[in-house]
């Protein structure tokens, strides 16, 4: 993959600070890379110091408190309480949560961010795992902290991020203490520039509220990336398995690629390819005959061991990784969505990380719960709105059994009301409304160059955190953000990286860069209508990303919808 450009930590401006500049998103913070998580790696959930302020300026001095624990005399001036990790500060008696829908609870003033910005400082210790090897490169990885947040280690600025919904590690490894307690400081906003394109109908929660892990890998020679494929012949049969991996690598090593099927069995094994120490990349392409097909009706997996030896031998691997892999293709083919061939029908819902008492707080338990209450009344696809969901919700789909359109983390509908402020609107329906504000604000951010590196941002987040995972095959630019440059750069480079699954986005109402037409809540009677009057041979399918809005006495209609689905042909189902 192309490596993301990182921001150093002496490159800041201090006029304009971090959280108000919308071209500053990441200081430090590694390259995005598909989920997965070692044996050797650490959860650091639990319970954490925390100290509450009501702007950065009045937040502990990180330099201070990075070097000591909070908790010792000299340290005594700051009001520090346990506070649980993952969480929200509001749900555990820290400010207000926020509902809003659409507008934003605070001025519009993009890419500015209120001067009262509450932030949250935690602080944990922890001492290194004798089991990890001296020459580890270490990190930290945050799965998800709300909204923005800069990273300190023992009195040192490690990085910053924002991206709330998105993973950020970084590379500790000069910073850590052997043998010696080490001390973390996290410095969360609770708004930030990113705030502007966070803007999705749900509650507005602030925290470390995805898990938090130390990770050991090799230093000489490791796995940094990976990226399966699967490519099916034109009769949907034989398959060519293709493997991309990016290497970091000091000393010659040997690369083996084991397949197995679900029982253990070994289908193909390629050994001992060997590497120079200045290899970064490698690509290789398995043919395997007849394999099982994924489909969200027959999730059927295989598992493929990628391993790195030593060249000069050894009983033990350096690295290896195990990924399941489901051969499976997808494309657009006489203006359907086909996967292995066959048109599919999206019998779907949204879904959002909740839970009633932890909010976007949620575990991998709580998603499989999920997941099986969806299987178990019949739904068969997932759209994670308006966000990547939890990273175990890819794997969870690949196993149980279902469609994935898995969406950016960006929506910015608040500035539809900005918009709308000097227009006179009165008489018009919902869809008028739209088609008369949009452009006005989409010049906010969507048609904004100098929001494209941020836009982008969250569409290299989401593709290379979930590339790996079968059940995702459409992926989605976001969730009502109008349409402008930024969305066309997120579209151009998905494409590029990934061929192997489409896109989707709502607002680009003339499918310029999706491979779908897509509607939110349009009528039975318009889509028949639409269906009808473009006919069977239009080269585009159409989807229903959100209908059935099931508040106060809705959802209604739903027998109607079906019939449409089945018996329009381009109509290709939808999500509740």
């Amino acid at each position: 993959m192309e490596r993301v450009q990182t921001t150093p930590i002496q490159a800041q401006n201090q006029s304009t600070p971090d959280w108000c500049n919308q071209k500053i998103f990441q200081r430090n913070r590694l390259a995005p890379r598909s989920y997965y998580l070692p044996d050797t790696a650490v959860c650091l959930n639990g319970k954490w110091a925390f100290n509450y302020s009501q702007t950065p300026q009045q937040a502990p001095d990180c330099k201070t408190f990075s070097s000591r624990s909070p908790f010792e005399p000299e340290t005594q001036d700051v009001a520090w309480a346990p506070i649980d990790v993952p969480g929200h500060w509001q749900l555990q008696g820290y400010g207000r949560p926020h509902y809003t829908n659409i507008v934003y609870p605070f001025p519009v003033c993009p890419p500015d961010a209120p001067t009262e910005n509450p932030t949250g400082t935690y602080c944990r210790v922890f001492s290194l795992p004798s089991t990890f090897s001296e020459d580890s490169q270490l990190r930290l990885r945050f799965d998800g902290v709300d909204s923005a947040f800069y990273l300190w280690l023992n009195g040192v600025e490690v990085g910053y991020a924002q991206g709330s919904r998105n993973p950020a590690e970084f590379d500790i490894t000069k910073h850590v203490r052997r043998g010696k307690p080490n001390h973390i400081l996290v410095k969360v906003l609770q708004w930030c520039s990113g705030s502007y394109i966070e803007d999705q109908d749900q509650w507005w929660l602030s925290g470390i509220f995805r898990d938090v892990h130390l990770i050991a890998l090799p230093g000489r020679a490791r796995i940094e990336d990976f990226f399966i494929k699967t490519q099916l012949d034109e009769k949907y049969e034989d398959a060519a398995l293709d493997v991309d991996i990016d290497l970091v690598l000091q000393d010659e090593c040997l690369l083996s690629l084991d397949l197995r099927d679900t029982n253990g069995k070994l289908i193909t094994k390629e050994k001992h390819i060997p590497l120079s120490s200045k290899s970064t990349k490698y690509s290789h392409s398995i043919k395997v005959l007849n394999p099982h097909k994924w489909t969200a009706e027959t999730p059927y997996l295989y598992t493929l061991e990628i391993r790195l030896s030593s060249a000069m031998g050894g009983a033990n691997p350096i690295h290896s990784i195990n990924h399941a892999v489901g051969f499976r293709s997808v494309e657009v083919k006489n203006g359907n969505i086909r996967v292995n061939g066959k048109a599919i029908l999206f019998q779907g819902s949204n879904r959002h990380d909740n839970h009633p008492h932890l909010g976007r707080a949620v575990s991998s338990d709580w998603v499989r719960r999920d997941l099986l209450l969806m299987k178990n009344h019949n739904i068969n696809a997932v759209r994670c709105s308006h966000y990547p969901s939890h990273p175990s919700l890819p794997g969870l789909c690949d196993e149980l059994g279902l469609w994935v359109i898995d969406e950016a983390d960006l929506e910015c509908h608040g500035f539809a009301t900005a918009a709308a402020s000097g227009l006179n609107l009165e008489g018009l329906n919902y869809e008028e409304k739209v088609q008369r504000t949009s452009k006005d604000a989409a010049d906010y951010t969507s048609d904004n160059v100098e929001w494209e590196s941020a836009y982008l941002d969250r569409m290299y987040q989401l593709v290379e955190r979930d590339k790996n995972h079968p059940s995702v095959i459409i992926w989605s630019l976001g969730n009502e953000a109008f349409y402008g440059r930024n969305h066309a750069a997120m579209s151009k480079w998905a494409k590029k990286r990934d061929p192997g699954r489409l896109i989707h986005y709502e607002p680009d109402w003339q499918a310029r860069t999706t491979d779908m037409i897509s509607h939110m809540y349009t009528s039975p009677a318009d889509l028949q209508r639409e269906a009808e009057s473009e006919g069977d041979d239009f080269e585009k399918p159409i989807i229903l990303c959100e209908y059935a809005h099931a508040m106060g006495n809705g959802p209604g209609l739903l027998d109607t919808y079906r019939s449409l689905f089945r018996s329009q042909r381009r109509l290709q189902g939808g999500f509740i």
